[in-house]
């Protein structure tokens, strides 16, 4: 699992493409409220888990090269990573 930490030192270093650019994907809760099938509010975040917890993948904007990546699921840590 990465650390805030870790993370900043991640994103402050360069692509082997010389890129600086990167795209943190993660998992967050949210709820969203619907009336007819239609949603008729907007989501709202929950803060269960800091948000390095959640992190799954940390990519190159612009080559889309894997910087790092888990190999469970954020939310319920089994084994295996999540498909993209």
């Amino acid at each position: 699992m990465l650390d805030a930490v870790q993370l900043a030192e991640l994103l402050a270093r360069r692509c082997v493409c010389g890129g600086r650019s990167y795209k943190v994907r993660a998992l967050c809760s949210a709820t969203l409220g619907f009336l007819d099938g239609e949603p008729v509010s907007a989501p709202a975040f929950e803060r269960d888990a800091p948000p390095p917890a959640r992190v799954y993948r940390v990519e190159c904007a612009e080559c889309a090269a894997a910087a790092w990546q888990r190999d469970d699921c954020p939310a319920c840590l089994a084994p295996g990573r999540l498909l993209i």
